[in-house]
């Protein structure tokens, strides 16, 4: 296992192609919101909870869409949260 430790807005990089990006969104206490960008046809990512629970990984794909907020928008609203307390 690799460690790395890492600020926010900053990226790891894996795979040859470069295709998989994970992003520090945010940390706060003991919680950190990162963000992932991958091919989702070839590397989709699913949390590590719902695979023990037998989740179909093909029926995840909606529900994360639904209740998923881009990483985009994410990253707005945090930096934007971030400029109004200071």
């Amino acid at each position: 296992m690799l460690v790395l430790t890492r600020k926010t807005e900053e990226k790891i990089v894996i795979g040859k192609k470069k295709e998989i990006v994970i992003t520090i969104l945010k940390i706060q206490g003991d919680k950190v919101s990162i963000g992932i960008t991958a091919p989702e046809d070839e590397y989709p990512v699913i949390r590590e909870e719902l695979l023990r629970k037998g989740v179909d990984v093909t029926s995840q794909r909606g529900i994360v869409q639904r209740h998923s907020i881009p990483a985009k928008d994410l990253q707005e609203k945090i930096q934007s949260k971030a400029h109004s307390e200071t």
